[in-house]
């Protein structure tokens, strides 16, 4: 029984009365709102779209409870080791993140009485995010229910006690990110940005199209830069690069138009300017195919209406216009609103042979997949997600196949596209990373089209191209190890796929040849998972920022893992920094990956001269000069 509250010490857990969920999860009739009150079904939804905003950060913003809360409430709600995050969010909410079986996350809150919640109660009510109630959830907020209904929640929420030296956390700071709060207290141990957002995942309008923002410049350029070519805080992935340095290749036809609301706009109403772009579109003698309109959050602040602005120039412009408005990922909700109203006709004809790939986002090495695809006889007539072509439709319409990638920020929307086009295929394919998975992943298209013989000639003429320069450099490769510093126990589920935007970056570095040690961070006392069962791996854990930097000096590792550009905890200690920016899609890719892995391991520079950098951690007492490290 949990000591949170001792004066609700005498309860029994199997008194609580409570209806238990029996099945995989407790509820599959609702839909559950961003700040996780159940909703009706089709309550403001769109029938007939496709698009499903994905979180981004499945973690609210917050003042998030330190190591000791933590244990407390995990005992209080019955999951030892299993809440990743707990914070006290805005609206007095506390709301809590947790380990699944499978790895995966999942997010509850307790709300105040008057709140919307998926289950009420005297003192607090229980709410959720998510399609649907994970079954080991919904039994942890009932277990904490049925204990500690009637105790006052402000008493709750005074619970949520921060880590010393994080009192001046923010309600509005993201204690997990790198970027988005201010000097926490675990920010020593943080080599993991924790919002996806930030870390590349943009895309883009292709073809001949105009895209209007309708917001004002701070919002407009308030993004990380993401190019991997320029100064930024962070080592996103390397992408293909176009012409003009863009994402996707060079669209000269492609306008992107800015209507910059001012102060005096906001007090007047900036809809003129919406409707000036539109008309300048009008008066232009080469117009786009189409126009989409997208907005900051000012316009509805002030309320500018979109559609009427869109109405109003209709008879003009002549073209088919897209309100996107707010959204966090146009482009998914640009092609959900393509989507609606069109019909596709189950005997429609389909191309034999062809196929669109879904959510597969613009790596490096993404051409030398095009090419492979085509060597091997396969058309790829579109690709959707993260970016979106103003014929897409046209093209899904007549494919044989859809190949989604493995990616969680387009899963939802990428299923609901592909009910939408049956009888194609859906192939669920791995992601085309290292030799071994990108075979994988051809073999799977041809097998599902018919073209598995042209697959394997295409693939046995470049892996016997490629075999010597890849024997090469294993053969240097596993001289070294590799390492990572992760701040959970599960450390198996920092390192997923699912969590580094699809890269299977453990899998690539064991088929490389490299040896992998992995830092479990232990401050809250819980062992890591899995800790001498991998092969080739090699877990340790610290409990102290002294520790940790004991561990990285100390370990056979000569290169380390950081989504931070200037890593000096790594650089200081003798390490070599490396990121996602030296992985690449495809079989050229996993060899280019594969040396730049090995060249950066063989880089002597920082090992040779980190004594004269200073302090890894400058926190901690000045340590003896480290000897040079060859």
């Amino acid at each position: 029984m949990s000591a949170l509250f001792p004066e609700l010490a005498g309860l029994d857990e199997d008194e609580q009365g409570h209806e238990r969920p029996t099945g995989r999860t407790a509820s599959t009739h609702a839909r559950v709102g961003l700040h996780g009150h159940a909703k009706p079904a089709g309550d403001d939804e769109e029938l007939d779209g496709v698009y499903a905003e994905a979180n981004v950060r499945l973690a609210r913003p917050g003042l998030a409870a330190g190591s000791e809360a933590i244990a407390r409430f995990e005992q209080a709600f019955g999951l030892p080791g299993l809440i990743r995050s707990l914070k006290k969010t805005e609206g007095d909410e506390i709301e809590l993140v947790i380990e699944l079986p499978d790895g995966s996350l999942a997010a509850g809150s307790l709300v105040p009485p008057e709140s919307r919640a998926w289950k009420r109660g005297k003192t607090f009510g229980l709410a959720y995010r998510g399609a649907s109630l994970p079954t080991v959830l919904a039994k942890a907020l009932l277990r904490f229910h049925a204990r500690y209904d009637g105790v006052p929640f402000a008493k709750i929420l005074a619970q949520i006690v921060p880590e010393a030296g994080d009192e001046h956390m923010l309600h509005n700071d993201y204690p997990e990110s790198v970027l988005y709060a201010f000097a926490p207290s675990s920010g020593w141990r943080r080599f993991f940005e924790g919002t996806e957002l930030y870390r590349g995942t943009c895309g883009t309008h292709t073809g001949k199209v105009a895209v209007i923002d309708h917001t004002d410049i701070e919002c407009l350029f308030n993004s990380v830069p993401y190019d991997n070519r320029l100064p930024g805080f962070f080592t996103t992935p390397s992408v293909e690069v176009g012409a003009e340095g863009s994402t996707a290749p060079a669209e000269p036809t492609f306008r992107h138009l800015f209507t910059d609301i001012q102060d005096r706009d906001v007090i007047r109403g900036a809809d003129k300017l919406l409707d000036q772009a539109l008309e300048n579109l009008a008066d232009d003698p080469d117009k786009p195919d189409m126009v989409f309109i997208q907005s900051g959050c000012l316009p509805d602040v002030t309320g500018d209406d979109l559609d009427a602005s869109a109405a109003r120039t209709a008879g003009k412009l002549r073209l088919p216009v897209v309100v996107v408005g707010t959204q966090n990922d146009p482009i998914s909700a640009a092609l959900g609103k393509l989507m609606q109203g069109r019909s596709f006709a189950r005997d429609r004809a389909l191309e034999r042979g062809a196929i669109a790939l879904v959510g597969l986002p613009d790596f490096a090495g993404r051409r030398s997949l095009d090419a492979l695809l085509e060597r091997a006889g396969i058309p790829v007539l579109t690709s959707v997600l993260p970016n979106l072509d103003n014929h897409a439709l046209d093209q899904l319409a007549r494919v044989e196949a859809l190949i989604v990638y493995p990616w969680d920020r387009h899963r939802e929307t990428a299923r609901r596209l592909c009910e939408r086009l049956v009888p194609a295929q859906v192939v669920d394919a791995n992601a085309p990373f290292g030799l071994e998975g990108t075979a994988r992943w051809l073999r799977a298209i041809g097998d599902a089209i018919g073209r598995r013989d042209a697959v394997e000639v295409a693939l046995t003429e470049e892996l016997d191209r490629l075999g010597p320069r890849w024997r090469e450099l294993t053969a240097r490769a596993r001289r070294y190890r590799v390492g990572f510093v992760v701040d959970q126990p599960n450390w198996r589920a920092a390192l997923a796929p699912a969590r580094s935007l699809g890269v299977p970056i453990l899998a690539m570095l064991r088929e490389m040849g490299f040896g992998v040690d992995v830092l479990v961070y232990t401050g809250a006392g819980a062992a890591p998972r899995e800790p001498s069962t991998s092969p080739g791996v090699c877990v340790k854990t610290f409990r102290t920022c002294a520790e940790l930097d004991a561990g990285l000096r100390e370990a056979e590792a000569v290169l380390w893992y950081s989504e931070l550009l200037y890593e000096q905890r790594l650089t200081r200690n003798g390490r070599n920094p490396f990121s996602l920016r030296q992985f690449r899609m495809g079989l050229s890719g996993a060899i280019e990956s594969l040396a730049e892995l090995v060249r950066l391991a063989e880089l002597p520079f920082y090992r040779r001269y980190a004594r004269y950098l200073g302090a890894a951690f400058p926190e901690l007492s000045e340590r003896p000069d480290q000897e040079e490290r060859q």
